[in-house]
């Protein structure tokens, strides 16, 4: 039997099968060993096994209703049950639709914000020191610091995701200008990917359709960076209502070699 120690260092080592296996053989002589399922727990969130992991969490309460990792887990999967209700719709049909939000374009708006405070700034300067080279940098730095900004920020709104539905006949990923439908017989197959080392983790849906002529399409699951807000409920609908969701290590999925939609 190894101690959670060693068995963290072999997840280091990328021997992550040995360390499932040895944390495993620790829960079984020690079901209720908080830091070996705060472990498990981690692991799962990170193949977006979010049943299993809530469930952990859920033991963790039970054995120490004053663990504070435990009460943080509980107070996030309630307000993602607040966004599944501010940021899904019912659909006509009986589906729903699960809205995106622009945590992109708000980052890249910040910037472009700063850019152009920057930019005040640095024209005030040139006035104050009466350069002689000031219109030329002032003509440069409004370029890089006004202009580029909101060529990235007009980019950004309209090729960020707006939304993803779903119904009975398929699932469709739409943008501000584009949209991307697929019948539930046309997919070969939908799963989550995950990153080999659970100590980067990246967690992806991939919608893989099985036309060799249509782009396979990911969507980022991350719960720092993704757009799709009830993302949990977006998966658990998808598997328990419409579709098989699998669970797949990303690199064997050979993505790099397919020209794919990532949002």
């Amino acid at each position: 039997m190894k101690h959670i120690e060693n068995i963290e260092r072999l997840l280091e080592k990328g021997h992550t099968e040995d360390a499932w296996e040895a944390l495993d053989n620790l829960l079984t002589l020690g079901p209720n060993n908080v830091a070996a399922l705060k472990l498990k727990a981690f692991l799962y969130k990170g193949q977006g096994r979010f049943a299993e992991e809530e469930g952990l969490w859920h033991k963790i309460y039970d054995i120490d209703n004053e663990d504070l990792e435990a009460l943080e887990f509980i107070q996030k999967r309630q307000l993602e049950d607040r966004e599944h209700y501010y940021f899904t719709d019912d659909l006509p049909d009986g589906g729903r639709r699960f809205l995106a939000y622009p945590r992109s374009l708000v980052k890249i708006s910040i910037i472009g914000l700063m850019g152009c405070l920057a930019f005040l700034m640095l024209t005030r300067v040139i006035e104050q020191n009466q350069w002689t080279n000031g219109p030329i940098i002032i003509l440069i730095s409004f370029f890089f610091l006004v202009i580029s900004p909101w060529v990235a920020i007009i980019w950004t709104w309209s090729h960020s995701i707006r939304s993803v539905e779903i119904n009975k006949s398929g699932i469709e990923v739409t943008t501000r200008f584009k949209s991307f439908p697929f019948k539930w017989n046309e997919l070969d197959r939908i799963c989550l990917a995950y990153s080999p080392d659970p100590n980067e983790p990246d967690l992806r849906l991939v919608l893989l359709p099985k036309s060799p002529y249509t782009r396979p399409i990911e969507i980022d699951m991350n719960e720092e960076s993704s757009a799709i807000r009830a993302r949990i409920h977006l998966i658990t609908e998808i598997s328990t209502s419409y579709y098989p969701i699998g669970y797949e290590d990303h690199s064997k999925l050979e993505l790099e070699n397919k020209s794919t939609l990532t949002f």
